[in-house]
């Protein structure tokens, strides 16, 4: 195959009843933050294989989940630590003829819905302007179903003849069946028939999976040994907050109490209590050279007059009436050192106000977010 692809959702919509019955369908109101042990991030990164190029052409956290500002955030620093080579959200739109529609009324539709196409341009800086890094290092992993099987069986080819291509697939081929027989298509299952396969190891280097007959289990190369890239994940009682940092990039999300302490008194953000909060540099430069960051935050997202079910699960056909309002966050983020201007956007992305900034410890200054800006951008220029 030219390239290996994949695709995930988190909590996709089940239909307890009628295949994609649009008015009957369930929703679990669960932050991936909060669940790193299910989280579809790790099963993704482990579908790359050695020497192809990887994308995820399929990938969102459907609406009306409260969590779903988290989407764009995480795909897009975990894609990039883990050096994959493309991501596409799905969907834009499933309605060609209405471009100006003002609310959204689908799970995956994101053109109407600020808490993800909101981060796109922030997501863009992450992934494809090198915000984020890929990681320090790279884990390559053998697939085999269990170690003693694929020696018996490498030394029974080998007694009908030396090592030779058509022995090699069928080894391969043999393998794969098995473990497609044990763990489906779980390829993190597949890996962790290995040793020193852990989701806590693969926020610290990217991973392959590769059919070498010398490796017998996993070996790590040092690829970047520069990369600026940490990734914290820490949850507890399924609450959890997710942070990235790169030379031009700091991704967090999950419960906001949290992210003070993760980013060493950086990000404040006093409400509310779930939240994603970007902060990118947009000309591809470390934060120290950078003159143009942009800070995106946002809490929940819905529509008008959205009628939720008493369990919050579902919306039915009811997805309410434009406008698409977002929870504005509350909190205070400190810049880099420098001398900086800050701006609000509005929703059509124009300047829409001057803001002050403060000047905290060491007189370094921040950026006071505040619900009165009415916005989920902060536009920071150095002077």
């Amino acid at each position: 195959m030219d390239f290996i692809d994949g695709h995930a959702y988190w909590q996709h919509p089940r239909f307890p009843h009628r295949p994609w019955d649009a008015g009957d369908w369930l929703i679990d109101q669960k932050a991936m933050s909060g669940y790193r042990d299910s989280a579809t991030l790790f099963r993704l990164g482990a579908q790359r294989l050695a020497g192809k190029p990887y994308t995820v052409t399929e990938y969102n956290h459907p609406a009306p989940l409260d969590s779903q500002s988290e989407c764009v955030p995480m795909i897009a620093s975990f894609a990039a630590a883990q050096d994959w080579d493309g991501v596409w959200l799905y969907s834009y739109s499933h309605i060609n003829d209405s471009w100006g529609k003002r609310h959204f009324t689908s799970y995956f539709d994101i053109h109407a819905n600020p808490s993800k196409w909101g981060f796109v341009r922030a997501g863009a800086a992450i992934f494809r302007q090198g915000g984020v890094e890929q990681l320090s290092a790279e884990r390559r992993v053998r697939l085999r179903a269990k170690p003693l099987d694929n020696e018996k069986m490498l030394k029974s080819y080998a007694k009908i003849e030396p090592y030779s291509i058509k022995p090699l697939d069928e080894l391969e081929i043999t393998t794969l069946a098995h473990l497609h027989l044990q763990h489906d298509r779980d390829m993190f299952a597949v890996l962790s028939e290995s040793p020193n396969v852990s989701r806590e190891d693969m926020l610290r280097r990217w991973y392959n999976a590769e059919f070498q007959r010398k490796i017998l289990g996993t070996r790590a190369v040092r690829l970047n040994p520069n990369s600026q890239t940490k990734i914290s994940w820490p949850v507890k009682e399924n609450k959890g907050a997710y942070s990235v940092e790169g030379k031009g990039a700091w991704v967090y999300t999950g419960q906001a109490n949290d992210f003070a302490k993760l980013s060493r008194g950086k990000i404040v953000v006093k409400q509310p209590a779930f939240a994603a909060v970007t902060v990118t540099a947009l000309d591809g430069k470390p934060f120290a050279e950078s003159k143009k960051i942009l800070i995106t935050a946002c809490g929940r997202c819905e529509n008008q007059d959205m009628q939720f079910s008493t369990d919050r699960r579902s919306v039915g056909r009811n997805w309410g009436t434009p406008p698409v309002r977002i929870e504005a966050v509350e909190g205070l983020i400190t810049m880099p050192k420098g001398q900086w201007q800050c701006q609000v956007l509005g929703p059509d992305g124009k300047i829409k106000q001057s803001v002050p900034l403060t000047s905290g410890k060491f007189n370094i200054p921040s950026v006071e977010l505040s619900p009165e800006y009415n916005t989920m951008w902060y536009m920071i220029t150095r002077q």
